[in-house]
Parts: C-alpha cells; sequence; structure tokens
C-alpha cells in the first residue's frame, strides 16, 4: 500500500505559504498528495464584515495555484460556528465541504 498525503491550510498568507513549502518537500520525497484542502473558509459576506474577505481572496487563489496533479482534489471546508467536539460532529463536517472552484466563484 502507498502512502497519500493531505494539504489543509485555513486561507491566509502564512498557512498558506507553510503549504506550498510542505508541498515542495513532499515532491522532491516522491510522495502522492491526493486532496489539498482549504479548511475554515468564511462565507464572502462574513468575511467582508470581519475586514477578512480580500485576504482570503487572495489565499484561496493562492490555495487553487498549488500543484495538484493526477488525480488530486481541491476542496474548501466552510468554517463552523464550533469545532467539532465528537465523531459525529465530525461527520457533519461532510457538509460543509464544497470544491475549492465552487467558493472562488462566489
Amino acid at each position: 500500500m502507498d502512502t497519500s498525503y493531505v494539504i489543509v491550510a485555513t486561507p491566509e498568507p502564512l498557512p498558506v505559504f507553510e503549504a506550498r513549502k510542505t508541498l515542495e518537500q513532499l515532491r522532491r520525497l516522491g510522495a502522492t498528495v491526493r486532496l489539498i484542502a482549504a479548511n475554515k473558509v468564511l462565507p464572502p459576506d462574513k468575511a467582508r464584515l470581519l475586514g477578512v474577505h480580500e485576504v482570503q481572496r487572495r489565499s484561496l487563489e493562492e490555495i487553487a495555484k498549488l500543484p495538484c496533479p493526477g488525480d488530486c482534489q481541491r476542496i474548501a471546508i466552510m468554517a463552523t460556528e464550533e469545532p467539532p467536539h465528537s465523531l459525529t460532529g465530525a461527520r457533519r463536517l461532510l457538509e460543509r465541504v464544497v470544491s475549492l472552484q465552487e467558493v472562488l466563484s462566489a
């Protein structure tokens, strides 16, 4: 069985930079990345209200540009009011998963 990796970053400059560096290192090692996820993505109206819309948008655009070869996918996990505290809560996160392109086109 081959090992594969998932890269997860919040849509902020430092986590996106760290994701890019991690991807570069994994590529040098010949590792397979199966998924790149933008986590804790705010809806545009809430991001505007909090004054982070432009930073989030630019960071999501950078995540979309990260190399994702083969059958690798890019997704966004929309922010929740509270982090999950149980397996049931973690399962509910599936309801908040959308394609990264869907978020960028909103």
